[in-house]
């Protein structure tokens, strides 16, 4: 199993539950809502404060162990991020008090008995087991909460964006004031992705995949118990609604019972009062759990399980009993130890008492198969026999010399015997390199043996030759994890298209790895790039999907700006944008005429230098002449839409496909009319819409507003890989881009989602951002104090 498959087998387990999770269809009532406030504030504070933290202990590495306590701190002390400064717990107090809660109420709230236990088993599970189980047991407990899991609204929106929209109909509140809801999945997003690249990056290493995805699991189990109608469901529910495996709930009870029966057995003094402690908490929590229907041997295991292990014992000659370890030795569990020793080992750093044994030659071979060819050798031909005679060559396969025997073609072999023999190794050497399982039976099926016999060796070693490159990349990408880096938060246009190409683009790469999503917010995704220009390695792994402003950007000097867009490899643009103007029939303003001839600035909302809705107000006052108020300031195009509908401005200016999708019904309905479009040509659906290309009366207006309008936005949402990417593996990633964006079941998904698909692909996208630094120098100083 490769560290990429344990990530989808987790994926799997964490769909499954987010399938079948009853909570997320249940309806939402104000007494619900307020019991949330009050357990998921103090639920915030004990996780992060202390129950992740034990986690961050037992790691062995510095940097993750920073991480998560850097994840813990935005929680509990100030998320700079996704809450503006604020803890994500003060952001919830705001939210408790517009649904009825007084600050006081939610503060002195306790936790339900409920919540407690569940306190009590997540600090079995983030502190007597290996740190990679613990990180795996936090980690899915937010994963839940992120959209792509699940079914319907929860897939699309994860549970907290559900919540947001039931939460705003129950209470009637805006989308300003259930901003907790979108921060929360923000953070979700960012921290549980760090959490699964640990995952991905270790549970291979350290032999521990099938550990990491049961860690997972059981998880869920107190994660349902904690978040089911406050807490309540019952463990005949789990195991009937989250179909838990009741067999793997009784293993958990006899090895608790293994644990008791130990303390019973050990000695008076210290070891006697350290039991009665553990049995006092043992009965205090089992109590909680009859209250509620849970037995105790349930809620037991969960507390006091350990790393998992896979352990046997079997006699040996001498009738001694002897354990034999089928995966990585986690240490001596209670049957080895007195309980004192025992919870003393499992409190222990992981680097200490969970040893890890690496076969340094599997790791050499692990090397050479990413950096360098392998059969480009005489050892690639297999020796003669004892006579001395050529013995039917072998190719050398991964899978050992018996496999590799079953390639032998002794008549085409004599052919080849005839030939050159560094031709010969150089023909069994590709074949090795390529992953080509023979290259006799591959020629076989792409010619024929009757044509191939005819053939000249040059054009066989030609006709291989030709196949190195993809089987190559099949061979790099498989079992491998593309991450695409959005530069906006979730749920906007950028996340969408970027989330459903994620989801159809692995069948079109060569090895189909796996593809996530990451968001990293900031400055109008400057962030997004400037990390991937600087920071992402150079190895097709890692796709930055940015603002197509920010080319311009570096065209103008920005501040702020740390990459140059030449050098970055672009895999394409999904959609071929244009901006409009919208405007509100209540601003009195629908046609060009009215605006050209308003006799006070229409005002324009607007996010900010490097945005659409910006630039594109900027550059129309400038060669046109248009009377325009740019508002600025507002966090995205939904707040400016708001705004507008509530009078504070006329209406905005961004991308046509946008405006289309999310202002449909005051389109439709005459509340909002497209009064001018910025495409080279009238679009389609905008046919009577004048094109303000032909609004311009020199040439140095048109060029103002190429550069400044039409290119960037038609490239909008760049797709890019870091600069130095290997020239095949761009390649490979462009054409799976344009296949992916040609599949048909990516259309139907889009089309569902409401997207428009007209892809650019990496060569163009590559010409149109050279294009623009041809741009005229003074016309480029005057585009500058335009756009400033």
């Amino acid at each position: 199993m490769t560290a990429t498959g344990v990530v989808k087998r987790l994926d799997e387990v964490v769909d499954d539950f987010a399938r079948r999770a009853r909570f997320f269809r249940e309806p939402m009532t104000p007494g619900r809502a307020r019991t949330f406030v009050r357990q998921h504030r103090l639920n915030t504070r004990q996780r992060n404060s202390v129950l992740k933290l034990r986690v961050a202990t037992n790691c062995p590495i510095w940097d993750l162990r920073v991480r998560i306590i850097a994840a813990c701190a935005e929680e509990v002390i100030a998320d700079h991020a996704h809450g503006g400064g604020r803890p994500h717990w003060q952001i919830l107090e705001e939210l408790g008090t517009r649904i009825g809660l007084g600050l006081d109420e939610i503060r002195a709230a306790e936790p339900l008995p409920s919540t407690l236990m569940c306190w009590h088993a997540w600090d079995g599970l983030m502190s007597n087991r290996h740190w990679l189980e613990g990180l795996v047991a936090n980690t899915c407990a937010e994963r839940v909460n992120v959209p792509g899991y699940g079914i319907g609204l929860v897939r699309e929106q994860g549970w907290f964006g559900m919540e947001r929209d039931r939460w705003g109909k129950l209470f009637g509140l805006s989308d300003d004031q259930l901003e907790f809801f979108g921060l929360h999945t923000e953070a979700d997003i960012a921290h549980s992705n760090l959490g699964w690249h640990a995952v991905a990056d270790h549970a291979a290493r350290l032999g521990m995949e099938d550990a990491a995805v049961e860690a997972c699991r059981v998880n869920l189990i107190v994660w349902a118990r904690h978040a089911a109608r406050n807490h309540e469901l019952s463990a005949r529910v789990l195991v009937e609604e989250q179909r838990v495996d009741r067999g793997f709930l009784d293993a958990l009870a006899r090895r608790h019972d293994a644990v008791v029966d130990q303390e019973e057995r050990g000695p008076v003094g210290e070891r006697t009062r350290h039991r009665s402690a553990e049995r006092r908490r043992h009965d205090e929590i089992a109590r909680l759990g009859e209250a509620r229907n849970v037995g105790r041997h349930e809620v037991g295991a969960l507390v006091h399980d350990r790393p998992q292990r896979h352990v046997e014992r079997r006699e040996d000659r001498g009738g001694n009993r002897v354990r034999v370890d089928d995966a990585v030795d986690l240490g001596p569990g209670p049957e080895d130890l007195g309980v004192d020793e025992h919870l003393a080992v499992t409190r222990q750093p992981a680097a200490e008492h969970f040893p890890v044994q690496v076969d340094q030659q599997e790791l050499l071979r692990a090397d050479l198969l990413e950096s360098e060819p392998r059969g480009l050798h005489p050892e690639g031909v297999r020796a003669g026999d004892a006579g001395g005679g050529v013995a039917p060559d072998v190719v050398p396969l991964p899978g050992g010399s018996e496999h590799a025997a079953r390639f032998r073609e002794p008549a085409l072999q004599r052919d080849l015997s005839r030939s050159a023999p560094c031709l010969r190794r150089l023909l069994h050497g590709l074949a090795s390199w390529s992953g080509i399982d023979g290259p006799l039976l591959y020629c076989q099926a792409l010619l024929g043996w009757r044509r191939m016999k005819r053939l000249p060796l040059l054009a066989v070693l030609v006709a291989l030759a030709s196949t190195v490159p993809a089987q190559a990349q099949s061979r790099f990408f498989e079992g491998k994890t593309i991450r695409i880096v959005v530069g906006f938060s979730p749920g906007g246009g950028y996340d969408t298209y970027s989330r459903t190409i994620a989801r159809h683009m692995s069948r079109h790469i060569p090895g189909n790895p796996t593809i996530i999503v990451e968001n990293m917010t900031g400055a109008v995704s400057l962030l997004a790039a400037n990390h991937t220009y600087k920071v992402a390695r150079p190895d097709g792994l890692t796709i930055v999907n940015f603002h197509g402003n920010q080319v311009v950007g570096q065209l103008l000097g920005r501040e702020g700006i740390e990459f140059d867009a030449r050098r970055f490899k672009y895999v394409g643009v999904p959609m071929r944008d244009s901006a409009a103007c919208a405007l509100t029939k209540a601003s009195g303003v629908t046609t060009l005429e009215q605006w050209r001839s308003a006799k006070t600035p229409v005002k324009i909302g607007a996010v900010g230098p490097g945005d659409t809705s910006h630039d594109v107000g900027r550059v129309l006052q400038a060669t046109v002449g248009l009377p325009i108020q740019l508002v600025r300031g507002y966090k995205g195009t939904a707040e400016i839409r708001l705004a507008a509908e509530s009078g504070e401005v006329a209406g905005g200016c961004w991308q046509w496909e946008s405006i289309k999708s999310t202002w449909r019904k005051a389109l439709e309905g005459g509340e909002v009319s497209i009064v001018l479009q910025m495409a080279p040509k009238p679009l389609a659906d905008l046919p009577n819409v004048p094109v303000a290309l032909s609004l311009a009366k020199t040439d140095e207006a048109r060029q103002l507003m190429q550069a400044g309008i039409v290119v960037p936005t038609a490239i909008s949402r760049l797709y890019a890989l870091p600069p130095g990417t290997p020239d095949d593996r761009v390649q490979t990633l462009r054409k799976a881009f344009l296949d992916t964006l040609r599949d048909p079941e990516l259309l139907a998904d889009a089309g569902r989602a409401k997207l428009e698909i007209d892809p650019i692909g990496g060569e163009e996208t590559e010409r149109l951002v050279a294009e623009l630094f041809k741009l005229d120098p003074d016309v480029a100083a005057k585009l500058k104090g335009i756009l400033r």
